[in-house]
């Protein structure tokens, strides 16, 4: 009874999870290479690789399934503090998550991954 209930809390949790962020997914197909694939979804391929542990831009096979992180274009006058309270994740984790250092690196017009 107890594992049940661990076990229907651990879902619960992944699934708000994966509905906060939306990540969502690409197939790999016969002619992809990790350049078309960020062609296609328009996501940088270190992102990809993030959002993919153990994903290698030289050993693609066809149907594997990569998730692509959400994108937004930050808007005038959004700040981190802002944006982490939509997506409901801490203002630091986004500014690690996009490799940004210092606040005064967003500005509008940025696209961020989450």
């Amino acid at each position: 009874m107890v594992f049940r209930k661990f076990f229907l809390s651990v879902m619960t949790l992944v699934l708000v999870c994966t509905s906060l962020f939306g990540d969502s997914q690409y197939v790999v197909t016969a002619k992809d290479t990790s350049e078309s694939i960020v062609q296609k979804t328009g996501v940088p391929w270190l992102f990809l690789e993030k959002n993919n542990p153990g994903l290698n831009s030289t050993s693609l096979s066809i149907g594997d399934k990569i998730l692509v992180p959400d994108s937004c274009r930050v808007l005038a006058g959004e700040t981190f503090y802002s944006l982490g309270r939509k997506w409901k994740i801490s203002p630091n984790f986004l500014m690690q998550w996009n490799n940004i250092s210092s606040l005064q690196q967003l500005v509008a017009g940025t696209v961020l991954y989450i």
